[in-house]
């Protein structure tokens, strides 16, 4: 066996040097592997490196971006929402010039409010594009036919060819029943117009009790009294074309009639009319005319009180009526509560002078004027004002009064008066209102009838009085004297003319707005006592039927109406009242009516003075817009001269209306039931 220890020993260097080799070349590629990764390293650090700032750049990019997207959208917003807003406005200011020239519109051409209110209660967005229609078109002058072929083709969609419906909807717009138009627009729309009338009519019908009517009498009414006794009345003939005042011929000249027709009807420039009138027509009266007009030019004569002048060695016997007597006032209740606040009293209790007859000689009385000329002055009653109260001869241009001198000129002339020996002189410009009729001159004639020493003197009043006033002289008079009427423009000298001094005085107007110190009226309550007692007795007298003893005034004509009239009404009926026309009444009726009334409810109007006639102890109800210049206290006072008290309901004035003080109203029923 050889041995072969020396050829491994070969064989193991060999392969060790092999393998040194190959670590060597191992280690060689590894530094160079090495070498690669660091180069490697380097470049993905670099790579990192580009790509975090690329990143970052990115987002840096990005964020910019977003912030760019977000500025852009809030810019857009913001746009969007200023044009909102831009469009917004143009439309509210487009609205808002839509009613303004409405409003103007509706001053000029005053039916306006009325067809719209009538399309209105048919379809609001009909009455909408009437209104647009009108103001931008311009179209006014065929209003009524625009309205009308408005509502024909409403008719038409609604009603179809049934004539029974359109017929009745027809009487539901005349009686402006608006809440009734609607319901029945309501329930036609919603079963359609084969609906039976008489079934839509009773269910409206009772719904909102339209069937409200004015109380009727279950008797005739009687012969009119001013007819029976005509034979007693005298009438001095009427001058012709002039005499009327100045005023009156200037509203039958062209000037006149071009105010009237086209400029009156706008608020401020009637304002401005009145207000040049009052102040610059006395400047004309009293420099130019009697430079001018020498002819025509009255002197100025002294304003001496019918007080005064009783004191006077020329005037005759002063025959005293009634003893000077105090009138307590009491705040009346007001509704709402907070409409209290208004009721400014003049005073708690004021003392009404004496009432007396005095004569005066050689007297020219003219007619619509209380002022009576006696030698170089004027005779006045002694509760005038001058400073204060505007008087009806002013304003019609018949005399021009300097209230600081307490003096007046003149400027009416009847070159031949009539001429009589005596009489009793009533005549006032004021005396054509019922109201004013009853308060200052009717108690004065009564005052005076009821002294037998001046049974037989004829009475001078007005010419043209309503047929009702002329009917209350002569259930006084009972045919025992003669009436004179005097018209406007001519005079009666009187050789021995009866004054008698006031029973009740209301101003004309004021020659300022302002409240304080403005009298609301001052009234004798032993005239208002004394024209109560004598008027129900006569009354009694003549038939009468069973009149009703809660009532409730319906108005039906002119100013200060109120709006949901209809509404009050069916409350009142529901409650008990009667609804009562007074204007269809002759005077003794409403005597025999307000005589046995022991609840009276009404609106503010002239008829409202029949509450003279109540018994003490009648609740009265009585409805008055609040309104700045409003005399509250006028009615609170008649009713606390004779011996009642009345409550308000205040109410709240139209505002599309343009008569102020005189505008239509509405009140609240809840308050009117207050009152009760």
């Amino acid at each position: 066996m050889q041995d072969d220890r020396p050829l491994r020993s070969s064989g193991h260097a060999d392969a060790a040097e092999a393998v040194q080799q190959g670590l060597e070349e191992l280690n060689v590629r590894m530094r160079g592997l090495g070498q690669q990764l660091v180069v490697e390293a380097r470049s993905l650090e670099a790579l990192s490196l580009s790509m975090s700032a690329a990143t970052a750049a990115s987002s840096k990019a990005s964020d910019a971006d977003a912030r760019a997207r977000s500025k852009a959208k809030a810019k857009a917003k913001a746009k969007a929402k200023a044009k909102a807003e831009s469009k917004s406005k143009a439309r509210a200011q487009a609205r808002a010039d839509l009613a303004e020239r409405w409003s103007i519109a509706c001053q000029l051409y005053d039916d306006l409010p009325g067809l719209c209110d009538r399309l209105s209660a048919l379809s609001e967005k009909m009455a909408e594009s009437f209104v647009v229609e009108m103001v931008e078109t311009k179209s006014f002058q065929d209003r009524h036919a625009i309205a009308g072929k408005l509502e024909t083709a409403f008719f038409d969609r609604l009603c179809g060819e049934r004539e029974a419906l359109r017929e009745y909807l027809l009487s539901l717009l005349s009686r402006r029943a608006w809440d009734a138009v609607k319901a029945f627009v309501r329930y036609v729309d919603a079963v359609g117009p084969e609906i039976e009338p008489s079934l839509l009519s009773d269910k409206i019908e009772k719904e909102f009790s339209l069937d409200v009517v004015a109380w009727q009498s279950d008797i005739g009414i009687g012969e009119d009294l001013a007819v029976q006794d005509s034979a007693y009345i005298l009438t001095v003939r009427a001058s012709e074309g002039r005499g009327q005042g100045t005023l009156s011929d200037l509203r039958r000249s062209s000037l006149g009639k071009f105010y009237v027709e086209r400029l009156k009807h706008y608020p401020p420039v009637r304002s401005a009319a009145i207000w040049l009138w009052q102040r610059g027509y006395p400047v004309y009266a009293n420099r130019v005319a009697p430079l001018v007009f020498r002819r025509e030019a009255q002197r100025w004569r002294p304003l001496t009180d019918i007080v005064e002048y009783s004191a006077r060695p020329e005037a005759g016997q002063k025959i005293v009526l009634a003893a000077p007597s105090k009138v307590d006032t009491p705040i009346p209740l007001a509704f709402p509560e907070k409409s209290r606040a208004v009721l400014v009293s003049p005073h708690d209790s004021y003392v009404f002078p004496e009432i007396f007859v005095t004569t005066v000689p050689d007297a020219t009385v003219y007619g619509g004027s209380n002022l009576v000329l006696v030698k170089g002055e004027a005779i006045c009653h002694n509760l005038y004002n001058f400073e204060r109260d505007y008087t009806s001869e002013e304003l019609h241009g018949r005399t021009s009064i300097d209230p600081k001198n307490r003096r007046v000129r003149w400027l009416s002339h009847d070159e031949d008066p009539e001429r009589l020996t005596r009489a009793g002189m009533f005549v006032d410009a004021c005396a054509p209102n019922y109201a004013h009729w009853l308060t200052e001159v009717f108690s004065r004639v009564v005052m005076f009838c009821s002294d037998e020493r001046f049974a037989d003197v004829p009475l001078i009043v007005n010419d043209g009085l309503h047929r009702n006033l002329m009917e209350s002289l002569l259930l006084i008079t009972r045919g025992e004297r003669r009436i004179i009427t005097l018209p406007i423009g001519r005079a009666i000298t009187v050789d021995e003319l009866y004054l008698t001094s006031n029973a009740g005085y209301v101003p004309f107007e004021r020659r300022t707005t302002r409240l304080s110190g403005h009298s609301h009226g001052l009234f004798s309550p032993v005239a208002m006592g004394r024209m109560r007692q004598m008027l129900v007795d006569v009354a009694a007298t003549f038939p009468s039927p069973k009149w009703p003893e809660k009532i409730y005034l319906r108005r039906n004509s002119g100013v200060r109406k109120v709006i949901n009239s209809g509404e009050i009404e069916r409350a009142m009926v529901a409650r008990g009242f009667s609804v009562i026309e007074p204007e269809k009444l002759s005077f003794l009726q409403q005597v025999q009516l307000f005589s046995g009334a022991k609840a009276v409810v009404a609106s503010t109007g002239a008829a409202v003075a029949n509450i003279i006639f109540c018994p003490p102890g009648a609740r009265i109800s009585i409805f008055i817009s609040r309104y700045a210049d409003t005399s509250y206290w006028y009615w609170q006072n008649i009713a606390a001269a004779s011996g009642n008290v009345v409550r308000y309901v205040l109410g709240e004035a139209d505002p599309g209306s343009t008569h102020g003080i005189h505008s239509d109203f509405r009140v609240s029923v809840d308050d009117v039931i207050k009152t009760l």
